[in-house]
This record gives structure tokens, C-alpha cells and sequence, in this order.
């Protein structure tokens, strides 16, 4: 038996609601106030299962109701009754934890029938296994459906939240929007979970880019024969701002010569290639030859930064970006890519199967840049064979 408590300031309505029910054979267990503050001093008193509220009533209103009747009973589950349903009422109710409406004047089939979903679906779905974050958003893309999941792995937990079979919003730990989606991409398989009580629309975007720049991207990033120990660290590291030295404290001073290939390794000539780019540039801070896999070929970077061995997810969501989704995506076959932050960009230039990636201060003349980068990127090439 459900125990539900119907809150209303009009009597008539409160009495009609609880015979109706009172009727069904049984199954609920019917408690009426006509103020907020009564229904609360009930629900402090007692465990009920379906909170059923006006909005509009003198002292505590419904809306506050819901807040302070879920902070004494998280599993009460709220419905607003209301013949003002504005969308901003709306969104305020959700955020307040509200799960449905019902219009008044009440219809009383409509009740029975909500009440019926209610007591049908649990607060969150059962656990879902074997699945990647990929394989959810590819799923409920072409089904259109909205839902608030939980994906947990071994590295963690985040939250997906879909709008119409549209990822809007992705959050785990720190990191938010796109670097989260592909930290978590990075998981693997794990479990997925909807949490029934929450509602996709009042969620912020965060998520820039498209499904199949996510999924193509995220493809592009984890097809490396290693695997990042912490993807989520990974993420949010190479999001971090560049702190840039002084143009004329430049690590590689003295060294613009020409390259003599004869006697040299591969790996020298493309570190002599990138100093020899740095340095001639008041606008780079530092450059990398990568390879598509993400596997850093070479690198000129200033004095403090350890060995780079492969590039995180930013950097590798740019060079697989320029070469691989515009294309599949019929946006024809760009070479170069840049991604502008408040304090630094990074800038990609894409030649055959290797890129060059260059730090440059927020504010440079990108023609200048890319003219040096599409110049090293095809010197890069040639040294790479």
C-alpha cells in the first residue's frame, strides 16, 4: 500500500482527491492538509511515499514544500498540482526535485494514470553492464530519448546527460563539457545507470561539440597501443593554461642554423627541425611533431616540461579533428585546426600521417604561424619518410 499526502488550499478539492483514491481497492493510504507548513509537520511526522501539492498556497508554497519535504524524506516523490504551469514555474519545480505535473482542474484518469507510472519506476533504473560511454551515445542518439545516466567504471563515475537523443551535458570529478566526455570514453566498458528522478532540461550545456565529432574523436584518441594509467588526470592536465617564458628567454637561443642531416638520427633532425622553429618564431612557445596515433615523434618545448612521450586528449582531439571527422563529415579536408583559450592556443597542422603542434600566446598573428607550421610540417614529413 502507498501512502500519498495531497496538499491544497481548496478544501473541495483535497476532500475529491482523497475519496477518489480512498476507492481504488486499497492500494493507497490517503493523508490531506490545506498549508504547506501543516503537510510539513506531517511528513516530519510520518513516511510517505507521493507528495501532492498545489503550488499557490498561503505561508509555505508548494515549491518550498517539495525542497524542505525532500530534505526530511529523500524518497518522497513530489507531483505538482497547478492551472498556472509556466515554463519558468516549470523549470523551477524540477530544480526543486518535482517529478510530474498534474493541470488542474484535476482530471482524475490522468491522476490514477500517474500515479500508476509512479509507483512503476524506481528512483533509478537497474544497472545496465558491458557498455562503453561510445555505445550510450550512439544508442540513445538514434533512439531521440532524453534520460540523466550514471556511468561507473573502474577509473570512476561521471553523469551523461542526453536531451532529445542530444548530448548536452557531461560531467566526472573536475573536468566538465567535451574533456570529460573523452576521459570517460577512455574507460572502457563499465555500467550505466538512469536516474529517474532527474530531469535532462534543467541541466546546462557543456558539451561543444557534435555526437560524431565526439565518438570520431574519442576513436581517434584511444586507438593507441597505450593506454593513459589516469585518463581523467590526462585530460585535465592538457587542458591546463601554458605557462609561457619570455620570447627572449627562449631555451634554444643560439641555435638558428641550418640543419646538416648528414651523420644524424631521425630523432635529432626532427628535434633540430622544432628548435629551429621555436626559435625563429616571437610567437611559438614550444612545438611537437606527432604522429596521428598520438605518439610524440619529437619535441621543442621551453625549460620545465618533462619528457613528452604522447599527446593528451585536447591535442589528440585536434590533430584526429583535422584529418579524420571534418572529412567523414563532408566538411572537406582541412589542414590545420586551432583551438584559442584565454591564455594560449594550440594550433595543428596536419601533413600525410604526421602533424606538428605548436603553443602559441593568445592574441598571435595565426597567418605568420601557420605559414612556419605548414613549412615545418612538411619538413617534418620528409624526416619521418
Amino acid at each position: 500500500m502507498k501512502r500519498i499526502l495531497i496538499v491544497d488550499d481548496e478544501t473541495a478539492l483535497v476532500r475529491n482527491l482523497a475519496e477518489f483514491l480512498r476507492r481504488t481497492d486499497g492500494e493507497y493510504e490517503v493523508a490531506t492538509a490545506t498549508r504547506g507548513d501543516q503537510a510539513l509537520d506531517l511528513i516530519q511526522k510520518e513516511t510517505y511515499d507521493i507528495l501532492l501539492t498545489d503550488v499557490r498556497m498561503p505561508g509555505l508554497d508548494g515549491l518550498e514544500l517539495v525542497s524542505q519535504a525532500l530534505a526530511t524524506q529523500p524518497s518522497i516523490r513530489p507531483v505538482i498540482m497547478t492551472a498556472h504551469g509556466s515554463p519558468t514555474m516549470q523549470r523551477e519545480a524540477i530544480n526543486r526535485g518535482a517529478l510530474r505535473f498534474l493541470n488542474k482542474p484535476v482530471d482524475l484518469d490522468s491522476l490514477e494514470l500517474l500515479l500508476d507510472q509512479l509507483k512503476a519506476t524506481p528512483e533509478r533504473s537497474q544497472p545496465i553492464g558491458g557498455l562503453t560511454v561510445l555505445e550510450i551515445i550512439e544508442f540513445l542518439s538514434e533512439t531521440g530519448e532524453s534520460k540523466v545516466l550514471e556511468f561507473t567504471a573502474v577509473h570512476g563515475s561521471g553523469r551523461l546527460v542526453v536531451l532529445a537523443g542530444d548530448l548536452i551535458h557531461c560531467a566526472t570529478g573536475d573536468l566538465e563539457g567535451d574533456e570529460a566526455f573523452f576521459a570517460m570514453a577512455a574507460w572502457g566498458e563499465g555500467t550505466v545507470q538512469e536516474l529517474n528522478r532527474e530531469a535532462p532540461e534543467v541541466y546546462e550545456r557543456n558539451v561543444t561539440m557534435t555526437r560524431d565529432e565526439l565518438v570520431l574523436t574519442a576513436q581517434s584518441c584511444n586507438d593507441d597501443p597505450f593506454e593513459p594509467s589516469d585518463p581523467a588526470t590526462e585530460a585535465r592536465e592538457t587542458a591546463d593554461p601554458i605557462n609561457w617564458q619570455d620570447p627572449n628567454e627562449k631555451p634554444y637561443a643560439g641555435k638558428e642554423t641550418e640543419m646538416a642531416e648528414t651523420g644524424k638520427t631521425r630523432s635529432e633532425r626532427l628535434k633540430e627541425r622544432l628548435d629551429q622553429l621555436v626559435v625563429n618564431s616571437s610567437e611559438i612557445g614550444g612545438a611537437l611533431a606527432v604522429g596521428i596515433d598520438g605518439l610524440v615523434l619529437g619535441a621543442s618545448l621551453p625549460e620545465g616540461y618533462g619528457k613528452v612521450e604522447r599527446v593528451g586528449a585536447q591535442t589528440a582531439a585536434l590533430l584526429g579533428l583535422s584529418q579524420r571527422t571534418l572529412e567523414q563529415l563532408r566538411c572537406g579536408k582541412p589542414d590545420a585546426l586551432i583551438s584559442q583559450g584565454t591564455d594560449a592556443w594550440l594550433v595543428a597542422v596536419i601533413a600525410g600521417k604526421v602533424g606538428v603542434v605548436a603553443m602559441a600566446q593568445a592574441g598571435s598573428n595565426l597567418g605568420m604561424i601557420m605559414l612556419d607550421l605548414r613549412e615545418a610540417a612538411d619538413d617534418v614529413k620528409k624526416i619521418i619518410g
